[in-house]
């Protein structure tokens, strides 16, 4: 049982990951030679995910704001569903235990 606990907290970790992409690409759209962040997410063995943050290989090119205020959104959502299977999962041993006691 706590496998679901390290896939729920590798979600969230890719999840920050993406908010904080987002969060750094709006803040220096305007800048000059700014190279867009991107995070590369991947399955991994057993579940969960892993997220890397890089740069984009090319200068920006227009805006991009609406493109992270999307991402931002689903980092916020995907966070949220996974603390909440973390929640579900807490109060499920919870009531094991209470049943075996």
């Amino acid at each position: 049982m706590s496998d679901i606990f390290g896939i729920a907290r590798s979600g969230m970790a890719a999840a920050q990951a993406r908010l904080t992409a987002s969060a750094s690409n709006i803040a220096n759209r305007e800048s000059t030679g700014f190279r867009r962040f991107e995070v590369e997410s991947r399955e991994q063995m057993g579940g969960g995910v892993s997220a890397e943050l890089r740069r984009a290989s090319e200068v920006q090119q227009g805006d991009g704001l609406t493109t992270d205020l999307v991402n931002s959104l689903e980092a916020k959502q995907s966070f949220a569903a996974n603390l909440k299977m973390l929640k579900t999962q807490d109060s499920l041993l919870g009531n094991l235990l209470d049943i075996r006691a």
